[in-house]
């Protein structure tokens, strides 16, 4: 494992190796699972039952603390939330009999719930439910907004959604079924039309198979994202279908383009060797979305044999940059983004924090108001919302956010709340006299 500090300005420290035996280290996940206000790291033990815990010493340096596992002979996918509201990192997570949740070839696997004590190195089995088939790409976001998180996940030709009751339980499930016979390789949850809601975009293509006339494992078919609008509740809505590489792999959300729509990023994580190397590429390529929940213009981004992106705003500029493994020439790849819209700088990382820019406590202002705010933390914010007078008026996924309000003459209160990707949440407020 490589921890490298961030300088300023979207540059990096040198690398700080972390030995870790012989063992093969997968997906990685950042959370303050202690509770001491510093990120944490988690890592998957690919061939092995367990998740590895680094706590952070609080100056950027890391120490290896414990091995947790739910169950299964391999642990696969995993992630990180507050599942019952009791202030606490819990752990979600895929045990399988095979080890990368089956990946290519099926296995019997487990969806194991288990909840954190706080100290992050116990996890208590609060649920165990029995997946019918291999699942991959596991997320947890409340995507029916009852405040309760609950997990996402592909599996054959279905995205599945449970539902989590706030309480370490899930409920469910709910399927998205395209038509297509082609298996779901990724699933990425983002509003993509902002109405508040959280969609999903489901990613089919066949990674691999042993029929001689679909081409040898890693070539696939060709891949197409599935978008899904949320109406409300559990109820979904397929908007458009559009055809993306000729490689399975991943899909990310982000904007790349600083236009406030949420983009989809694809690469094929497939070749790099993470999973049994399938020895083929789909670069690194973007579509851009217009906010309607369909899919507009694709291109191409730096990269060929890219195994992992993040997105994040590195510079401070309010615009998302990258960071990207390239497995084929071992190198850490930055990207900052130079073109696009910039909005409202965000506050520093170091701490939770909301900003609101442009508009300064006590001014007189003119309706509509145009709003803009940002948020910050050390895990990073996913939604910001804005409270007028005490009345929420506007939710925005994401960290950052530009709205227009009609005011009515008089003095008003303005708030955005900026809440963070696990717990917790910070607000800034004005007051001004809209005339």
């Amino acid at each position: 494992m490589i921890v490298k500090l961030g300088t300023g300005g979207g540059n990096l420290g040198p690398d700080v190796p972390y030995k870790f035996g012989q063992d093969v280290l997968g997906e990685l996940k950042t959370a303050d699972i202690n509770g001491d206000g510093w990120l944490d790291l988690m890592m998957l033990d690919v061939f092995y039952d367990t998740i590895n815990v680094f706590l952070n010493n609080g100056d950027g340096t890391f120490q290896y603390a414990a091995k947790v596992g739910l169950g299964g002979t391999y642990s696969g996918p995993f992630t990180l939330g507050d599942f019952n509201h009791d202030g606490k990192i819990d752990l979600a997570e895929i045990g399988c009999d095979q080890p990368q949740g089956g990946f290519p070839r099926g296995a019997n696997c487990t969806l194991n719930i288990g909840l954190g004590d706080g100290t992050g190195l116990h996890f208590g089995k609060s649920q165990s439910i029995q997946l019918a088939e291999s699942s991959y790409n596991l997320q947890s976001a409340d995507i029916n907004g009852d405040g309760n998180l609950d997990v996402v996940f592909v599996r054959g030709s279905v995205g599945v959604i449970l539902w989590g009751r706030g309480n370490g339980t899930f409920s469910g499930p709910t399927y998205l079924k395209p038509s297509t016979t082609d298996p779901m390789d990724a699933v990425a949850v983002a509003d993509f039309n902002n109405d508040g809601r959280l969609d999903l975009a489901l990613l089919s293509g066949d990674t691999c198979s042993p029929d001689p006339d679909r081409g040898a494992c890693g070539q696939g078919n060709v891949n197409i994202v599935w978008m899904y609008k949320n109406n409300g509740g559990t109820n979904f809505t397929l908007t458009t279908h559009t055809q993306f590489t000729a490689q399975a792999g991943v899909i990310v959300s982000a904007d790349i383009n600083g236009d406030l729509n949420q983009d989809l990023l694809h690469y094929n994580q497939f070749a790099s060797g993470i999973y049994p190397v399938l020895g083929a590429h789909g670069g690194y390529e973007y579509v851009l979305g217009p906010g309607n929940d369909t899919l507009g213009t694709q291109g191409t981004l730096p990269g060929t044999w890219i195994s992992a992106a993040s997105f994040r705003d590195m510079n401070g500029d309010s615009r998302a940059d990258y960071a990207v493994i390239d497995w084929e020439t071992n190198q850490l790849g930055i990207g900052i983004q130079t073109g696009g819209y910039k909005n409202c700088a965000p506050p520093n990382s170091a701490k939770l924090a909301a900003k609101i820019c442009g508009t300064s406590n006590g001014a007189t202002v003119t309706s509509p108001l145009l709003v803009k705010a940002s948020g910050n933390s050390p895990a990073g914010v996913n939604q910001l919302q804005v409270w007028i007078d005490g009345k929420r008026q506007y939710v925005k996924w994401g960290d950052q956010l530009a709205k227009k309000f009609t005011l009515s003459a008089g003095t008003h209160r303005i708030a955005v709340v900026a809440n963070d990707k696990y717990i917790g949440h910070a607000m800034a407020a004005v007051t001004v006299t809209a005339h």
